[in-house]
């Protein structure tokens, strides 16, 4: 029987504790100005078992920052990611960027937690990932999918055993209003075939990041279809605003209108919104409109 916890302690850090009989593996390690309460959260969770794997969803400092501090409570546990983001991680340009963005959070969100550093430039070695790899998990199995989407490196997390999924951010983020946000960082075809693949697994229980949240099959397929409907929708939006001549600023303000609330900020940094929301607007510009 799997078991999985979200351990982080604010939804703007992502980590969850997987379980099993025998076996146990986290994925992502979350923010570091609360790592001290995560490693709490997962010993409480953990109970008798070790952690024998951690698995790097994609190199976003909100899924990566906590590291460090993880291993050092789980020094034996094993920690993979694909080899992008073991290249990333090799920047000291890109160490320095995602530690800011880490402090940024702190400010907005870290009051009344423990408040460690990043201290990413010291996170140790990290094994690579390859597109169906496969781990034993008790009796069963667990599976590395390669979803690129909202980065180069993104691979979600199979269970097919028990027909759980965990998508990393590949199928984008769920939104109040209904929408599912298309922020891809790599490439729109690359987002489609990677909801294409999701969908070829078949029968999967979605549990999503940030949360706790599962989906049933059929919810599974509203949200597939919602996401292929947003990414056709806001590449019509931006592609309409140019060829009216607008600039980007216009652009950016469009989509803002419909993928961001101010309802968001208590868990969601807008900076780190609009890093996203940039690269998704610069893409879909490069590949439909050759700018």
């Amino acid at each position: 029987m799997l078991n999985y916890t979200f351990v982080s302690p604010l939804r703007a850090g992502e980590c969850h504790l997987i379980t099993g009989e025998r076996s146990a593996v986290l994925i992502d390690t979350g923010l570091p100005y609360c790592a001290a309460e995560t490693i709490d959260n997962i010993k409480k969770a953990l109970g008798d078992k070790k952690i024998e794997s951690i698995f790097l969803s994609h190199s976003h400092y909100d899924h990566i920052g906590g590291l460090t501090h993880i291993r050092r409570a789980f020094p034996d546990a094993k920690v993979y990611a694909h080899p992008y983001t073991i290249q990333v991680f090799s920047r000291p340009g890109a160490i320095k960027k995602m530690e800011e963005l880490c402090l940024g959070s702190a400010e907005l969100f870290g009051k009344g937690f423990s408040g460690l550093p990043p201290l990413l430039s010291e996170m140790g070695e990290i094994l690579p990932l390859n597109d169906g790899d496969t781990f034993q998990f008790d009796d069963g199995r667990l599976v590395i999918v390669y979803t690129p989407r909202n980065t180069k490196d993104a691979v979600s997390i199979d269970f097919p055993d028990e027909e759980i999924l965990f998508p990393s951010e590949t199928l984008g983020v769920k939104l109040q209003n209904g929408h599912i946000q298309p922020c891809f960082l790599t490439g729109m075809q690359d987002t489609v075939d990677s909801i294409d693949r999701i969908r070829a697994l078949g029968n999967r229980r979605f549990v999503f990041n940030h949360t706790a949240e599962v989906f049933s099959d059929e919810e599974n397929d509203i949200y597939l279809d919602t996401a292929l409907e947003d990414l056709k929708f806001t590449s019509k939006l931006i592609c309409g605003l140019y060829d009216e001549g607008k600039d980007f600023d216009t652009m950016f303000d469009e989509y803002c209108k419909i993928y961001w609330s101010e309802s968001y900020r208590p868990f969601w940094p807008f900076e780190a919104f609009r890093l996203n929301t940039t690269a998704t607007i610069n893409i879909i510009l490069k590949e439909l409109r050759g700018k």
